[in-house]
């Protein structure tokens, strides 16, 4: 042992160093301060799990993301992407939500859309099949959290708009579906379905945020169980029955909608908003313009909802 105050002791070099504020990794992956012998010194940092040492600090490994390194994420960049990728990182994104999709489903990890317009490739099978899973898009493509988008800037679109484009009558049915428990879809444009834009079936706490949809034919949304719909638009859905927007038709039905912007949807009943055989309907802080019904109720038809709850 170095017995020299103020040293440490280099075993590779068998000599007394001095120990800097110079940071490094050592062979375990954790950080150290670096001695004038060039070998490594004290441990100052334990890397956690999905963690590594990289130029002297502990930053999360490929594929995960969070304060803690507890976030799985995989990545699509239509543009710069390649589906023979792992779709870890930015760099190493696949080129398709198909291959994303399979990759979250499999690894159990978050799904990160970079900008861009994806289509389906059937006009009956969904783009996206979130099950318990989050999707963001948004994304310019070198973001490390979704608070750092600017979805405005980077629109993620899901088009249904297959086959002659421009042409509805070929478009595809549906683009996204939804089920399982805290699912959540977020800064998204589903636009141009033949039916409806986003189906949700089953579970509890799923949310769609900071979304925008389209020209959908059937109801932008149709929802069995419950959905939270925050900050989010609809433009021009439509539907022959109930709800151009959004859809729900079940007892056990939850419709929660928050600070969002209704316009020009047009249904038979509930323009924007169609909620029968019961369950609960609230709406905090929306905005509903020339929404129309050829029937009933231009805005919001209700039938056999249980304590429906309107506020500003």
């Amino acid at each position: 042992p170095c017995t020299v105050e103020g040293l440490a002791c280099s075993e590779v070099r068998r000599e007394c160093c001095e120990v800097t504020e110079e940071r490094g990794c050592n062979e375990e992956g954790n950080v150290v301060l670096i001695d004038t012998c060039g070998g490594s010194g004290v441990v100052i940092e334990e890397c956690e799990a999905n963690a590594e040492c990289h130029e002297g600090a502990c930053r999360c490994s490929q594929g995960w993301t969070g304060e803690d390194c507890s976030t799985c994420v995989r990545y699509v960049n239509g543009t710069l992407g390649d589906d023979a990728n792992n779709g870890r990182s930015w760099a190493t994104a696949v080129e398709t939500i198909a291959q994303g999709n399979e990759l979250v489903n499999t690894d159990f990890c978050q799904l990160w859309v970079a900008a861009g317009t994806y289509r389906p490739t059937s006009a009956t099978e969904p783009l996206l099949r979130l099950r318990y899973r989050q999707a963001y898009g948004g994304f310019a493509g070198h973001e490390r959290s979704p608070e750092e988008r600017d979805i405005r800037a980077n629109p993620t679109i899901l088009s249904g708009d297959i086959g002659v484009i421009g042409d509805p009558e070929d478009n595809a049915a549906t683009v996204v579906t939804m089920v399982g428990w805290r699912a959540r879809f977020d800064g998204f444009e589903v636009n141009d379905c033949s039916e409806s834009g986003m189906i949700v079936s089953g579970g509890v706490e799923n949310v769609v945020a900071n979304s925008v949809f389209r020209r959908n034919r059937q109801s932008a949304i149709v929802v069995t169980e419950n959905i939270r719909v925050v900050s989010s638009e609809f433009h021009d859905n439509s539907s022959r029955y109930y709800g151009g927007a959004i859809s729900s038709s079940s007892v056990s039905a939850s419709v929660e909608v928050f600070s969002s912007l209704f316009i020009g949807n047009h249904a038979d009943s509930g323009g924007a908003i169609g909620h029968w055989m019961g369950g609960r309907v609230e709406i905090v802080d929306s905005d509903f313009i020339e929404n129309n019904s050829l029937n009933l109720a231009s805005v919001v038809y209700l039938t056999g909802a249980s304590y429906p709850i309107v506020a500003e």
